[in-house]
């Protein structure tokens, strides 16, 4: 896949033109997950991590989805209920 670059957007990435290919797909993956269009074990697979390293890089990328983020407000709310009895 081929994609068109804009010349100062070129120039702004500098020495890391020749990591574009690598964080693009890296960048679409953790959309794709994001999106719940891939799951975390595809993201491994695609980007060959282990399990932890998954987690490390989805972190970095801040490809958290939204229903994780009410599955842990929940949790917490949970948690909170606990403690207070």
């Amino acid at each position: 896949v081929e994609v068109p670059m804009p010349e100062p957007l070129l120039r702004a990435l500098g020495g890391a033109q020749a990591d574009l290919p690598r964080r693009a797909f890296e960048a679409l993956n953790a959309h794709e997950y994001r999106t719940g269009d891939l799951s975390h074990a595809e993201v491994s697979r695609l980007l060959d991590l282990n399990r932890f390293e998954t987690d490390g890089f989805l972190k970095k990328h801040a490809a958290f989805r939204e229903s994780e983020a009410q599955e842990y407000a929940g949790d917490f709310e949970r948690l909170q209920n606990l403690l207070e009895r």
